[in-house]
Order: C-alpha cells, then sequence, then structure tokens
C-alpha cells in the first residue's frame, strides 16, 4: 500500500491489484487479467499438474474466487465443479504452489475445545479475484456481494508483505468457535498474540468489536499470554476506540511497531 501513491479509492486499488504492470504503467486490468489467466492455464500449470480438461479447472478457479475468505469444503467444492474429491485437492495444491491462492489456519491455542479446525482460502492479489467474478470496474466492487471477503483479503496481503518484506514469518491465523464468534486474524509475533477485526467499513460501530471482546475474556485465562487488540478498517481516525487500536487500511505498516 505504501507504494501506492492515491490511496483514497480503496475499490480502486481492489479491483486493479498489486501486480507491478499494473500499479505502474496503468494497465487496464479488464486487459491484464484474462491475459495473464490465459498464459497462466497454457503454461505454468502444465509445469506442475498434468491437467487436461483445463477449461473445468479454469471454471474450478472460479469457485474458488467466489470462496474467498471462507472455510474450505473440498467436497462442497467438488460436487460442484463436478470433479471427484481427490482431484480437488490436487488443484488447490496446484493453485497454491503457483502462487495463487493461500491458506491461513486456525489459531492452535485450544481455548474452546468447540474450535473451528479447517482452514480458510485466500487469493494473493485480489484483482484477479475480481477479474475471476466478473467485476468490471471499481464501481462494481462497492455494491458487490465479496467486498467485504476482498477487503479481507487485502488487509491480510498487507500484513503478510510487511512480515515477509522485514524477512520474518507471517504467522498468521484466524479463530474461530463452533457457535459463530470469530477473530479474523490471530497475528503470532514475538510474545504477544495481536488478535486483528478487519472491518470494510468506514465508520465505527461497538459492534464491530465484539468478537474481540469475547476473544479476549477466553484468552485471560492463559495468564502468560498478552493480548494486543486492533481493528483494520476503511475509515481515517487513528488512535484508540474501546481499547481496541484504530488502523487505517494506508496504515498497516504502522500496525507492526506495536
Amino acid at each position: 500500500m505504501s507504494e501506492i501513491s492515491d490511496q483514497s479509492n480503496t475499490n480502486e486499488i481492489i479491483f486493479r491489484g498489486g501486480y507491478p504492470a499494473l500499479v505502474q504503467q496503468k494497465i487496464d486490468p479488464q486487459d491484464f487479467f484474462p491475459s495473464y489467466i490465459q498464459t497462466y492455464l497454457e503454461r505454468d500449470v502444465r509445469q506442475i499438474k498434468n491437467i487436461l480438461d483445463l477449461h473445468k479447472f479454469k471454471q474450478f478457479i472460479k469457485l474458488c474466487a467466489g470462496r474467498v475468505g471462507q472455510l474450505i469444503n473440498i467436497t462442497n467444492l467438488a460436487q460442484e465443479a463436478e470433479i471427484s474429491t481427490i482431484t480437488a485437492k490436487s488443484w488447490l495444491g496446484a493453485l497454491e504452489a503457483s502462487y495463487i491462492i493461500f491458506f491461513i489456519h486456525p489459531y492452535h491455542k485450544n481455548f474452546s475445545k468447540r474450535i473451528v479446525k479447517t482452514a480458510k482460502l485466500y487469493f494473493y492479489d485480489t484483482g484477479l479475484v475480481c477479474n475471476l467474478l466478473g467485476i468490471e470496474s471499481a464501481t462494481q466492487v462497492e455494491t458487490h456481494f465479496a467486498r467485504g471477503s476482498l477487503f479481507e483479503n487485502l488487509s491480510i496481503l498487507e500484513l503478510m508483505k510487511e512480515r515477509l518484506n522485514d524477512g520474518k514469518e507471517p504467522n498468521l491465523y484466524f479463530w474461530s468457535d463452533k457457535s459463530g464468534h470469530e477473530v479474523d486474524i490471530i497475528a503470532e509475533w514475538g510474545d504477544s498474540i495481536n488478535a486483528i477485526e478487519i472491518k470494510s467499513s468506514s465508520t465505527l460501530k461497538s459492534e464491530h468489536l465484539s468478537n474481540l471482546d469475547y476473544f479476549a475474556q477466553l484468552a485471560k485465562l492463559d495468564k502468560t499470554l498478552k493480548i494486543n487488540r486492533f481493528l483494520i478498517y476503511n475509515g481515517q481516525q487513528e488512535g484508540a476506540f474501546l481499547s481496541t487500536s484504530l488502523v487505517p487500511l494506508g496504515k498497516i505498516k504502522e500496525l507492526m511497531i506495536h
């Protein structure tokens, strides 16, 4: 984000994505991504997996795009793609190995025995997701059903990139229980646990922090843990809000200082 001069339009950033050619040369995403997908399908994938049905594989990637930020149910995904579960696992592996998708896994501390143990699916570039979802302009991002997930995906990418560019492992997880309580990111950095909620809204509401409150109460049971609380959102206000540090999307780098 710090390399993008104009950060005023979050929808445009999500739509354009982060590939250098799109940011530096101002290439139209509608021109770039179809060529990128075609090149990827016809050349790179064949070096990783012997995928014979490229049409089905392309449809599979689109189905993955519709599941950004969701728990990955491989059986359900395979059924919808009309392929076997084994093939779905193999194709997910190919997408992960070629840096198209990645997974965020559940936080390993078992504060409750009824925690969710399935990973969540994300893409390495939000512009690619937009293209796969059929989004044709930044304006369409604003009202799209996946906007919240796309904003979350972008925020997580920023956290990952800041860590990796510092030569550190991302160490990003999520926490969710079977009762519906969920914290978007648990970042295990050093001796502290950073509980991070991500909201695409530009306004602040107390209910945005309810899951952070719940998690903090559970985490208090382990007196060895130090918990920091953050809210990444689409507004501009910094400082604190109800014991939680506010982090505008463009200021994620400053979160790393805590």
